[in-house]
């Protein structure tokens, strides 16, 4: 198992290493990083700040140099906030980890969950509505629901709990602001347990907004795999051994189902390092996604290639992460 994880990890790093290059390059070949000196039009200043940027270098040098000053944290400068990059995509990265750390537990237990019942419903009034719902679930915009959620639950259901003056779930009009993870208060403020409801009142409609779609998807998914594996010779065998049903269900039929699942949320876990855009600005979250956009409509080149790394690195890392969890799931694999 060790071998078959280092020679995993071994090839996925030249991988890295071309995608960053590619991203590089294609940034470079995209973005004109003196754009903004071309509003002065001095052509002495703008070959000054070509020269300090080595643009007149080949790419592959550019690039040498860069992966050089990146290894070593040093990601450049924003040309918009004239702040380091690193310092700018850190909190960045940690807003979005929270958010999809979350999600994805919330997503991935529902999936599982309503996959499987479906599976073993199959065709029954309970497997119909579950798959009813699972498709309104992808076909929902998330920028709808999350709209909807906000209004919903911090405007029309607490306005509607002050007014006949009840409290809906503990809540009142003080506490309905929990729409933007970043402004969850503060830990000095709060004591331990005051700090965790809070923080976790902030989370509760962007994790909402972001598992909605996943949970359709994934449960669709998870009850194919499902239906297959407990078709298969091996669950007959099984049954007809006298094992418990609860035993071939959870043992046997589970744990082999999980195996496409895992590749589709690895693969999926790693896209929405980059792609929260929706939710982010909804709930005026400053993750990746946000960052993403203001760097690319500002035309920010240093960010642009930090954040194109950033999330190639964890689409690689979670790839990675698939194929060991595929061969724990099933031994064959790394036998092969």
């Amino acid at each position: 198992m060790l071998i078959y994880v280092l020679r995993r990890i071994l090839i996925s790093i030249p991988v890295v290493l071309i995608a960053s290059f590619l991203l590089f390059w294609f940034v470079r070949e995209t973005f004109d990083p003196t754009a903004r000196l071309r509003n002065v039009r001095d052509p002495a200043v703008i070959a000054r700040e070509t020269e300090r940027l080595g643009l007149n270098d080949p790419v592959p040098v550019q690039y040498t140099k860069w992966l050089g000053d990146f290894v070593q944290g040093d990601w450049g400068e924003s040309a918009r906030t004239r702040q380091p990059v690193t310092g700018m995509v850190r909190p960045a990265l940690w807003n979005t980890i929270q958010l999809i750390f979350f999600g994805v537990i919330v997503s991935a237990t529902l999936a599982v969950a309503i996959g499987v019942f479906g599976a073993l419903k199959q065709y029954s009034l309970p497997d119909y509505v579950l798959t009813g719902f699972s498709y309104l679930a992808i076909a929902m915009p998330p920028f709808w629901f999350g709209l909807l959620a906000i209004n919903v639950f911090a405007f029309r259901i607490p306005e509607w709990a002050i007014k006949n003056d009840i409290s809906f779930l503990g809540l009142d009009k003080r506490q309905v602001d929990f729409v933007n993870l970043h402004r969850a208060r503060a830990k000095e403020t709060l004591s331990g347990a005051e700090y965790a409801e809070d923080y976790i009142r902030h989370l509760i409609l962007p994790v909402m907004t972001l598992s909605v779609q996943i949970v359709g998807a994934w449960s669709r998914y998870q009850r194919s795999a499902m239906l297959d594996v407990m078709s298969a010779d091996y669950i007959r065998t099984a049954r007809a051994k006298g094992v418990p049903r609860r035993k071939v269900v959870f043992k046997h039929g589970v744990r082999n189902a999980l195996i496409p699942l895992v590749t589709v949320m690895a693969i999926d876990i790693g896209l929405l390092f980059g792609g929260l855009l929706v939710t982010e600005t909804i709930f005026s979250i400053p993750g990746m996604g946000r960052m993403f956009v203001q760097a690319l409509l500002q035309g920010d080149i240093a960010v642009l290639e930090a954040w194109m790394v950033v999330v190639a690195i964890f689409v690689i890392a979670f790839n990675l992460l698939a194929d060991i969890l595929y061969s724990i799931l099933d031994p064959r694999i790394r036998l092969s």
